[in-house]
């Protein structure tokens, strides 16, 4: 297989792509195949070294994507490093997305909720660290450790403390504080029901309680605070 470069991602992906339109809900489509009827098909096209999965939401109403995802996690431990350089796993990425179903449908089918990415982080770290309040909830219901420690010692909470800075500027515009700032401190009001530290130091000695008090936003600072645990 040769395989080429995504654009300006860093990324480099199969030259054949694998069109996922044939999987999903026969309620859908007649012709469309079942996750166990798919399984020979989507093995043989990973052995190929296909790396690159064309599906939408579209077919099958979602089903598709979640069959991709699950099949994904069982063909490979993880995807090729992004482009930060960091490998990561289809859980890691759905947290890192935000995609609640996603994660539901491969915790279902057996992956750790609390598996490291190749930088020590957590799907929960992904998922507080943008923010996304129902992964979080749904991390946290699901086993995930509040205390995990990543990258410098890095908790789920000190990434949410940070709040919706600049931190992906090549994948959009900056961050709305006014529309983000309730989902994260909705996250950190989960996280701190669920027993995190708001005083726990990092390696580098900031903790979640300072981080929010250095934040330059009043607004995040107010709301982030509140919900911190008494």
């Amino acid at each position: 297989m040769q395989y080429v470069a995504l654009g300006s991602s860093g990324l480099k992906v199969s030259r054949l792509s694998f069109g996922a339109m044939g999987f999903g809900d026969k309620a859908w489509r007649s012709w469309v195949l079942s996750l166990d009827e798919s399984r020979p098909v989507f093995r043989r096209a990973l052995e190929a070294g296909i790396t690159l999965v064309d599906t939408c939401d579209y077919y099958s109403n979602g089903r598709s994507e979640e069959i991709g995802l699950l099949l994904l996690a069982k063909g490979a431990s993880f995807a090729p490093a992004s482009a930060d350089g960091v490998a990561r796993a289809a859980l890691h990425n759905a947290a890192l997305l935000g995609h609640a179903r996603f994660l539901a449908a491969l915790l279902d089918a057996g992956e750790d909720v609390n598996r490291a990415d190749g930088g020590g982080a957590t799907a929960l770290h992904h998922a507080a660290r943008q923010g996304h309040a129902d992964a979080v909830e749904l991390l946290l219901v699901r086993g995930a450790r509040v205390d995990a420690a990543g990258a410098a010692g890095s908790t789920p909470l000190h990434e949410a403390a940070h709040g919706p800075i600049d931190h992906r500027p090549a994948c959009g515009p900056a961050p709305d504080w006014a529309r983000e700032t309730p989902h994260y401190a909705r996250a950190i009001a989960a996280l701190s029901k669920a027993g995190a530290d708001p005083d726990r130091a990092d390696e580098h000695g900031n903790t979640p309680r300072k981080l929010i008090e250095a934040n330059a936003n009043a607004e995040f600072r107010a709301q982030a605070l509140a919900a911190l645990k008494p």
